[in-house]
């Protein structure tokens, strides 16, 4: 365990200092304030905007670091010769993937809290006070899905390169939230059938984790909209992270 908190850490330290984390989490926190500016061009629908720019903005700004973060921290390890002196060291490869995994965990949902907070005193200066609790459910279904999503990203790190990892974490990403369209789709043929079907199955369906449609009218978040999204995160993370093991301990370097 001292092992994987070590690498966390450290993994945690060189992702914050990265200028493109920095300028993508500045990029977020001007969407959300600037919210207020844009609300004027939905009259009778200011919080409703807030929300939606808020919520929206903490999503995309923090999953497009997740994989900005997650798709270089095993391969740069790899090319920079590091990895075998930190192998060397007694560190098995499975408490390098599980801090690696970690410490990407630790930097995106940093970031993402930062913006949440930013979110969280625009509305509720634009409320004048007033808070509704369901933004801290949908933040935290939030989490859970980037954690799903960082998980992904470590598997693909684990045998590829940093580039693959950019283009096939995007496409799972944009697969992911459209998952509803791949299920619901008609096949023209048998192989078409086939493939859309693979997609809905495989592709992880981050829609699950989305409330905001909930939210914005105001309509009652059902138990199961939280448990079942957190099952379905944990038992998927689970999965990446034994497939990375599995992948990452048969690689020779």
């Amino acid at each position: 365990m001292k092992e994987i908190l070590t690498i966390g850490y450290a993994t945690f330290g060189e992702a914050i200092r990265r200028r493109i984390l920095v300028i993508f989490l500045l990029f977020a926190i001007v969407s959300i304030v600037g919210s207020q500016v844009f609300k004027a061009f939905s009259p009778g629908e200011e919080e409703k905007f807030v929300i939606d720019m808020g919520l929206n903005s903490i999503k995309w700004f923090s999953l497009l670091i997740a994989i900005l973060l997650g798709a270089v921290m095993i391969p740069q390890e790899i090319e920079r010769k590091t990895l075998h002196t930190v192998l060397a060291k007694p560190v098995g490869r499975g408490q390098f993937i599980l801090g690696k995994f970690v410490g990407t965990c630790m930097a995106v949902l940093f970031n993402a809290a930062l913006m949440a907070i930013a979110f969280f005193v625009v509305y509720i200066i634009q409320q004048q006070g007033q808070f509704d609790t369901a933004l801290l459910v949908q933040f935290g279904l939030t989490c859970m899905e980037l954690v799903l999503f960082i998980s992904i990203i470590v598997f693909l790190s684990t045998f590829s390169s940093t580039v693959f990892v950019l283009v096939v974490s995007f496409c799972v990403l944009v697969l992911g939230s459209t998952a509803t369209f791949w299920k619901n789709i008609p096949a023209e043929n048998e192989i078409s059938g086939l493939v859309f079907l693979g997609v809905s199955t495989l592709a992880p369906n981050f829609e699950i984790f989305d409330l905001s449609r909930v939210i914005l009218t105001e309509a009652t978040i059902q138990p199961d909209m939280i448990m079942y999204p957190i099952g379905y995160g944990f038992m998927y993370t689970a999965i990446m992270l034994l497939l990375s093991f599995v992948v990452f301990n048969e690689r020779q370097f």
